[in-house]
């Protein structure tokens, strides 16, 4: 039977389907505020796309490489030929340029992790030609670039620069470098005091009375373009106070005696002079031969008879320059860089100073010249481009920029026209292009080693010949322990 309680039931279960019946029909109404929402997320979109819109599709820049060098007068002109290069040849190159600077003191160490870790962080290298062999392995070689005119746009050739600063880049056949500075090493001296000495005669009396009782040799002052080691030698013993008490100077010379690989660079000029070289035909160390003996002797002699300032044997290029400056030396083996610093109007030696050639010996007359540059980095992301600039800078149109920036190119007419301006300019023209020589590249796994020992003898503590004949066995082992 239907009772009144079942009636009740079924009242509350109808009662429950209609109000979720009028839930159900209530909710497309609650379903706009999502679609709100959904317009207020896309607006932020729409602007994005504006922003995109804003930029140009043709405004991709142009990528910009990045060359190494160290800080210093060579970085300061390289940037001017940078700057130069990218207002007026960019566009045309289709690449722009930006100098990295690591510091003198830590290039190499940075320089090598970029290698050893095949990084394209940088494009090119920075080089030496007493180094370039150690990084023969990062190089690219730059003869290929040179013959192919899509690369060779400016109609570069490696010959333009000078071949015995050039030629130290050149190794198995291939160019894996160029020379952005030339330096070569000048005898300096006081002009003021060598001319007194060649038209005082009574001068000359004492000169030629020093030198034979000091060298037992009859010489007669003469210019020092004609110097030869002799010559060199009796002009020191004549200008130091203890040899000579009316010199102007208390030492007749700076020799620089500081343990480092371009000291036995310094040395080099007189050893090949005597007939002497580094190694033989099959790339042997050679240094324990009477052409060492001689040069070494030379060069020892100037500390045992105090021909140098006592401290000059931990002295080098800053000394050197400071011993010329105070007045306290007439003559010095410097680098050629020096003589702007030696010559500048602010200088206290201003106009009293004067370069050549370094002296002759029996053997000929040879001027040590180096350079430093720039080599293409192998895993550069954009070799060709990278190459491109390095070609650019074996041009007559860089190297004039160069020059006139402040640099030294390896670049012979750059050099002689811009002589007026700058007499150093002549001077290593004419002392290169005559007589200049560079190291064999395979010099630079020895340099140090070669100055160790060769500084052994100018401090006393071994004789020459025992520190040649250690000299040469060091070179051996070192040679064998590389491989070589």
């Amino acid at each position: 039977m239907f009772t009144l309680q079942n009636k009740k039931l079924l009242s509350a279960v109808i009662l429950v389907i209609v109000f979720t019946m009028l839930i159900g029909a209530c909710t497309p109404a609650e379903v706009s505020t999502p679609e709100e929402i959904e317009e207020e997320v896309v607006e932020p979109e729409v602007e994005e796309e504006e922003e995109e819109e804003e930029v140009p599709e043709s405004s991709d820049e142009m990528y910009t490489l990045k060359i190494v060098t160290w800080p210093g007068p060579e970085s300061d002109a390289a940037q001017k030929m940078v700057d130069y290069f990218n207002e007026n040849k960019s566009e045309e190159a289709g690449f722009k340029v930006e100098i990295v600077l690591f510091g003198r003191d830590q290039l190499w160490a940075k320089q090598d992790a970029i290698m050893a870790a095949s990084s394209d962080e940088v494009d090119t290298f920075f080089l030496t030609s007493a180094t370039a062999i150690r990084y023969l392995q990062f190089l690219e070689p730059l003869n290929p670039y040179y013959a192919d005119p899509e690369v060779n746009v400016w109609g570069a050739s490696p010959d333009d620069f000078m071949s015995g600063a050039v030629g130290a880049y050149r190794i198995d056949g291939q160019l894996w470098g160029i020379p952005s500075d030339v330096s070569c090493h000048f005898l300096y001296y006081r002009t003021d005091y060598i001319d007194e000495l060649l038209s005082n005669a009574e001068w000359q009396e004492t000169y030629k009375s020093v030198c034979q009782e000091q060298m037992g040799l009859e010489l007669e002052p003469k210019a020092p373009e004609e110097w030869t080691w002799d010559d060199y030698t009796c002009a020191s013993y004549f200008f130091t106070q203890a040899y000579n008490p009316d010199s102007p100077t208390e030492f007749g010379n700076y020799t620089q005696g500081k343990v480092m690989g371009p000291t036995s660079y310094l040395w080099t000029n007189a050893l090949w002079s005597y007939g002497g070289e580094w190694f033989d035909e099959e790339g042997n160390p050679t240094f324990n031969t009477d052409a060492a003996k001689q040069a070494q002797e030379l060069w020892t002699l100037n500390w045992e008879k105090g021909l140098t300032p006592p401290g000059s044997i931990t002295g080098e290029y800053s000394e050197a320059n400071e011993a010329l400056k105070t007045g306290n030396v007439a003559l010095g083996i410097q680098w050629n860089a020096a003589f702007n610093e030696l010559n500048a109007e602010d200088s206290p030696i201003y106009g009293k100073i004067a370069v050549v050639a370094t002296p002759a010996g029996p053997s000929g007359h040879f001027t040590y010249n180096q350079s430093i540059g720039y080599g293409l980095n192998k895993f550069s992301s954009h070799k060709e481009e990278a190459a491109s600039w390095l070609l650019w800078c074996s041009t007559e149109e860089a190297n004039a920029v160069y020059a006139e920036s402040g640099g030294v190119p390896a670049f012979t007419t750059v050099l002689a026209a811009k002589s007026e301006e700058n007499p150093m300019f002549g001077a290593l023209s004419l002392a290169v292009g005559n007589f200049g020589r560079a190291a064999l590249p395979m010099a630079g796994y020895y340099q140090d080693i070669v100055c160790e020992n060769l500084a052994n003898a100018w401090s006393g503590t071994l004789s020459v010949e025992d520190s040649l004949e250690q000299l040469q066995q060091e070179c051996e082992d070192e040679k064998e322990s590389r491989g070589l």
